[in-house]
């Protein structure tokens, strides 16, 4: 069968839709919190929590099925039927579990929003729709799931040949792969749910800690071979710029002392701008004792003193 890869655009997909369930499930779903106020009350709703657990498990699931019917085998010298067999069964069973997971997943996207329409009342012309000005998130969530799904089903079609190893868009150092590792990189533990995922999903004769180090080798020497191509375009021993040291050199120092003694500038009395005196004219020292019970409360003042005059000290 011809070979062609569509997980890059997959998972690009799938982890638009992922922002979209964090950041926008207040216009989702009715009776829904915005991320804000969720983080401003530490509370969020339980059933965001429980679709979002499950669309990052399809998304693990959906990487080791990728791994494990891409046809990534070496074929050695002598006869390897035994171990075609086993690939070949391992393919088949990967292909099965996954057109029973997109079954799953078109099911379940049309009964999530079967239940929406439920939930909100008719139209005039007593018809539902989400392609309208108030469910536009929803519309879009729908409109990419969907096209997830369609590139899910269209990958069944076509192998998956590794022909080179490492990501797909560190084989190239042009500037959209460049951003695209850059933002791979960023992303909070997905390089590390990717490698987990591989080193499970992959036979194997290296243990997990070597599989992690060499996933950070192998970015490493990515980096590396972008700041020698980017080295090469500058002329031997030429030195650096100046508006490089400034904006570089200059500015980190300035941080850096910033950090250092900003603290202390800001509660000394060179600080004119930001403190204002604020003296202490009177003050009030009162001990009480306050007890409660299931019958009532019951205070009782002990000792109360007032200060009505204090002096300023002043001292070197």
């Amino acid at each position: 069968r011809p070979s062609h890869d569509f997980y890059t655009i997959r998972l690009s997909i799938a982890l638009c839709c992922l922002g979209m369930l964090i950041f926008g499930w207040s216009s989702m779903v009715d009776n829904g919190r915005s991320f804000s106020e969720s983080l401003r009350t530490n509370n969020f709703s339980g059933s965001q929590v429980l679709v979002l657990i499950l669309f990052l498990t399809m998304i693990v699931i959906d990487r080791a099925l990728y791994t494990w019917y891409r046809s990534d085998l070496v074929e050695e010298e002598g006869d390897n039927q035994e171990v075609d067999s086993v690939w070949r069964l391992k393919g088949l069973l990967a292909r099965i579990v996954q057109k029973f997971s997109i079954c799953f997943h078109i099911v379940a996207i049309h009964l999530f929003f079967i239940l929406q329409w439920k939930r909100k009342p008719l139209s005039k012309d007593n018809e539902v729709s989400i392609f309208g000005s108030d469910h536009s998130t929803l519309a879009c969530f729908y409109v990419l799931y969907v096209a997830y799904l369609t590139l899910s089903s269209l990958q069944m079609k076509y192998d998956v040949h590794v022909m080179r190893g490492g990501l797909r868009f560190t084989h190239n150092t042009d500037l959209l792969s460049m951003v695209i590792f850059n933002i791979y990189s960023a992303l909070p533990f997905l390089n590390e749910l990717r490698a987990i995922t591989d080193w499970t999903a992959t036979e194997t004769s290296l243990n997990l800690f070597m599989w992690m180090k060499l996933e950070d080798a192998h970015h490493s020497l990515y980096r590396t071979r972008l700041d020698m191509e980017g080295r090469a375009m500058t002329q031997p021993a030429e030195a650096r710029p100046v508006i490089e040291k400034v904006y570089m050199g200059g500015a980190l120092l300035f941080i850096l002392l910033m950090l250092l003694v900003g603290p202390i500038l800001f509660f000394s009395s060179l600080n004119t701008l930001f403190l204002v005196q604020n003296p202490v004219n009177s003050g009030v020292l009162q001990v009480g004792l306050k007890v409660e019970s299931r019958h009532g409360n019951k205070a009782m003042n002990l000792y109360t003193a007032n200060q009505d005059k204090i002096h300023e000290l002043k001292g070197e």
